[in-house]
């Protein structure tokens, strides 16, 4: 999923203290799409949607696919949203730009029913990967270490991590 306002350039967006990495360019975005790799949108400026008005929400979805639709020749068809920020007039916006699916950042796996009986192709689980993971922490979030206590810790671990996002906010004003 990419920020296409960040194409090329390091993260701003979190308050964190770690260090920032160069976001891909789109010579290599073009490159990795003609190999064959699917890319989605995380809108332009990574922002908290729900707290938009409905024209700068708008903008962060539809810019973005269009950016990214013009660059790689190929249709984007998925969208996460930003820190997994997104209510039902988010949703709504997403549908409308043409995403066949969103996705929110619950740190959980999809199993064949849905999630409680209540899911959405609008709100389908991400599962981050941090750099902090390991080999066994990986396992852990995409399912292949079910028992003991290590999964539980992994989705601890990403609310935790994802609430901490909200600090961005609260830091930037």
């Amino acid at each position: 999923f990419l920020t296409t306002g960040y194409i090329g350039r390091h993260n701003r967006w979190d308050a964190s203290p770690g260090p920032r990495f160069r976001h891909l360019n789109w010579s290599h975005i073009r490159e990795m799409a003609g190999d064959g790799i699917w890319f989605g949108s995380n809108g332009v400026n990574h922002t908290f949607l729900t707290r938009q008005s409905d024209s700068a929400a708008r903008y962060e979805i539809e810019a973005s696919k269009k950016q990214l639709e013009d660059a790689i020749g190929q249709p984007v068809r998925f969208f996460s949203y930003p820190y997994g920020d997104y209510d039902a007039r988010i949703v709504n916006f997403v549908r409308e730009a043409g995403y066949e699916a969103a996705f929110s950042l619950r740190p959980e796996l999809l199993e064949a029913g849905g999630i409680g009986g209540r899911a959405s192709v609008y709100a389908l689980p991400r599962i981050a990967i941090y750099l902090l993971d390991n080999m066994r922490a990986f396992k852990a979030k995409v399912g292949y270490l079910r028992n003991g206590s290590l999964p539980y810790t992994q989705k601890l671990k990403n609310r935790l991590i994802n609430r901490c996002a909200y600090a961005s906010m609260l830091v930037k004003g």
